[in-house]
């Protein structure tokens, strides 16, 4: 045995060795891309709330040393509105994005496009329709015990909203504590576990991600997307339930339930995030903020470069939850 486990040394210690010499042979610059290296990088999101922005950034290779991103400031980015010209984008260095003055309505169709490096780099898509969340209710139980012997009780929020059957409709929820009063930030109850897999809607998103799908996908606090494949034209009801520890309960439980209307090629594009980047933290509000840098294995829209333009409209509905259901009544009847 003691012999086996010297031979098992001495072998791996070759094969480090051989790795070793491997890897200062290696030559990376020869795998630079050359049509990869002009790309533009165009990331925008935008809704009916906001002035338009976009941020335009060159790509660059793996291995260069980028700590943060190098933004393209001289481009004329044309906009057009229902296909009428209105005008060009103006560049804020402050901010370092392209801004306008517009804001886009439900239902219009919005181009960007620029030129760069000999190529038009554009890119179309349409603002969807905002679909309005109709009731939000609570029931309660507990409290019950886990598995470590401590108290929870378990929330359970049905979310009725009414789909248009007119069309493919695509959507991201998201579920969230409230921001606390910075005065008094003890009355908060913190946001416990939540659990998405309730749905049918989400039982198909994994289905179709497949092998792919992350171990945590139906519990992940930054919400997930959905398309309406399953529930065309029905009213739905969309479930999510949130245990919470007992002595993690204060005054005030209020919770956010927002419900985007997206555009299809920001469906994509979250699901490319959600299954080959491991921080799956930004959300629609903020992704302009991540957009695309490397050529990573994900979804883009943005034709002759690199990106994405996404649209969406939002439905959101903020309650406190402890004016809803009573923790005594609860404690009553379990």
């Amino acid at each position: 045995m003691h012999t086996r486990i010297l031979s098992l040394i001495s072998t791996l210690f070759s094969i480090s060795l051989t790795l070793t010499s491997c890897y200062h042979e290696i030559d990376l610059d020869k795998y630079r891309n050359e049509s990869g290296k002009d790309l533009l990088t165009l990331n925008s999101i935008i809704t009916p709330d906001s002035l338009i922005a976009l941020s335009a950034t060159k790509t660059f290779f793996f291995s260069d040393k980028h700590p943060e991103s190098i933004p393209v400031e001289d481009l004329d980015i044309n906009i057009s509105m229902n296909g009428v010209n209105a005008g060009s984008l103006y560049y804020d260095p402050s901010k370092r994005l392209y801004m306008s003055d517009i804001k886009p309505k439900v239902d219009d169709v919005v181009e960007i496009s620029t030129e760069y490096m000999g190529k038009t780099v554009y890119a179309k898509e349409s603002v969807p329709r905002d679909v309005p969340i109709e009731d939000v209710s609570v029931r309660v139980k507990g409290p019950l015990t886990d598995e470590y012997g401590q108290r929870y009780y378990s929330f359970t929020y049905d979310i009725t909203f009414l789909d248009n059957g007119e069309e493919e409709n695509y959507y991201f929820f998201r579920f969230k504590e409230s921001p606390s009063d910075p005065k008094a930030p003890w009355k908060s109850t913190i946001l416990g576990t939540i659990d998405y897999s309730h749905n049918i809607v989400f039982q198909k998103l994994k289905d179709y991600m497949g092998d792919a799908a992350p171990s945590w996908l139906m519990w992940n606090p930054a919400g997930l997307p959905f398309s309406d494949e399953v529930i065309n034209g029905n009213k739905y009801h969309l479930t999510v339930i949130e245990d919470v520890i007992e002595r993690n309960i204060s005054v005030e439980m209020k919770r956010d339930f927002n419900l985007f209307a997206i555009n299809k090629a920001y469906f994509d594009y979250i699901i490319g995030n959600l299954m080959y980047v491991e921080s799956t933290d930004e959300t629609p509000t903020g992704m302009i903020d991540l957009g695309l840098a490397d050529p990573i294995r994900t979804f883009t829209n943005i034709h002759n470069g690199i990106g994405i333009f996404g649209c969406y409209t939002l439905s959101e509905k903020r309650l406190d939850v402890l004016d809803m259901v009573s923790i005594n009544q609860s404690m009553r009847d379990r």
